[in-house]
């Protein structure tokens, strides 16, 4: 069985399925530059220095429930989020699937 062509809601054309993701670059061994004297700010990047990761992005919701035994606080729950993007205009639409 093939999968589903979903279509555009705003031109009509051909969607193809994705996810939202960010990469995230930060200085290797960041932590022990930090009892540097100048920590690091405005200092230039030098090559092999930074390592960078893939973060996906999430939907983050209240569950109405509390959590906590002297303080208490609202409980919860992260969402994955999976969305279409249209190959003719660019429209992205987003959906928050629970697995």
């Amino acid at each position: 069985m093939s999968d589903p062509v979903y279509v555009c809601p705003k031109c009509g054309g051909e969607m193809v399925d994705g996810k939202v993701n960010y990469e995230v670059t930060q200085m290797a061994g960041q932590q022990s530059m930090s009892m540097m004297p100048f920590s690091g700010v405005g200092m230039p990047q030098m090559g092999g220095m930074t390592e960078s990761y893939v973060e996906s992005a999430f939907w983050e919701e209240k569950t109405g429930e509390k959590k906590g035994i002297i303080f208490k606080r609202d409980e919860t729950k992260r969402i994955k989020l999976v969305g279409h993007r249209c190959k003719l205009c660019g429209f992205v639409e987003l959906y928050a699937i629970e697995d």
